[in-house]
């Protein structure tokens, strides 16, 4: 077995737990190669059977869209402070023995895609496991107006219009980040759906919205030409900026073909992650 570990070496703890990783790995008959996460992006996984991501979970959603597009199985291991999409903590890495003997689970967690379209020209894309983001910088208010259909459908219906500072689409890994601090739900991660979070939402009927996977949302401001040069709505994916949403713009978001495929060596690692990390601060 041929794996590349990415370690986040500004992490507390991360070069001991890298070494040992090698170790653990190296002592089960296993062949390991190890880089630093910001050499994630560019890099090809071909002839690796996993991906293994020592860090947070900023660091294992950096090499989360590497994953994704090649297929290849991802292993985090958090040194980080929530680390929730991870699979295993740095104090469980014996487990890593199941990797090498492939007594593991993989399960596949829906992505999200976006495009921006201008005079019916594609002019951005963009990829997400997490969310994308459509936000004014400064916390300007902005109307929105959100349409919705089956993807493959002609015509989509409005859902809803609202003000707020943006809103955020979620894929279900994503729920419990981002769209959960903006109140929305939490989505079991290998749920089939997207939810549609706004963001400090002044419109205050409007509340998140869950649509299936098979949805094609429509997305469109009411900003005018000055204003979206000046301030204008950035799409945002996974905490990183993609591109700006001009007038006239339009951002279509659906779910991705290229699903993240995350390794699970213990049972209920989900609910284990809700249950202690979530939760802790209202246990005594």
């Amino acid at each position: 077995m041929k794996i590349v570990i990415f370690t986040n070496t500004v992490k507390l703890y991360s070069e001991e737990t890298a070494a040992e990783t090698l170790r653990v790995l190296k002592a089960s008959g296993c062949e390991a190669v190890r880089l630093d996460i910001n050499d994630v992006n560019g890099f090809s996984p071909e002839g690796f059977d996993a991906i293994i991501v020592i860090g947070g979970d900023g660091s294992i959603l950096k090499a989360a869209k590497t994953a994704a597009v090649s297929g290849t199985p991802l292993l985090g291991i958090n040194t980080g402070t929530l680390g929730f999409m991870a699979s295993i903590e740095r104090t469980e890495l014996a487990l890593l023995s199941k990797l090498v003997s492939g007594n593991f689970v993989i399960s596949e967690r829906m992505r999200i895609a976006g495009y921006i379209v201008r005079d019916e020209k594609v002019r951005a894309e963009v990829s997400a496991t997490n969310e994308i983001s459509a936000i004014r910088p400064v916390s300007r208010i902005t109307d929105f107006e959100v349409d919705a259909g089956n993807v493959g459908e002609k015509d989509l219906h409005t859902v809803c219009t609202f003000r707020a500072d943006g809103l955020l689409v979620a894929a279900p890994t994503g729920s419990t980040a981002y769209a959960l601090a903006n109140g929305g739900a939490i989505i079991e991660p290998n749920a089939d759906c997207m939810e549609l979070t706004p963001i400090c939402a002044h419109t205050l009927s409007m509340r998140p919205i869950i649509f299936s996977g098979n949805t094609l949302l429509k997305i469109r401001s009411n900003l005018t030409a000055p204003y979206s040069e000046s301030e204008p709505v950035q799409i945002v994916a996974d905490g990183v900026f993609a591109a700006n949403l001009g007038a006239g713009d339009t951002l279509f978001i659906k779910k991705s073909d290229k699903p993240l495929r995350i390794i699970d060596l213990k049972p209920n690692v989900f609910y284990e992650s809700v249950n202690g990390k979530l939760f802790r601060s209202l246990k005594g």
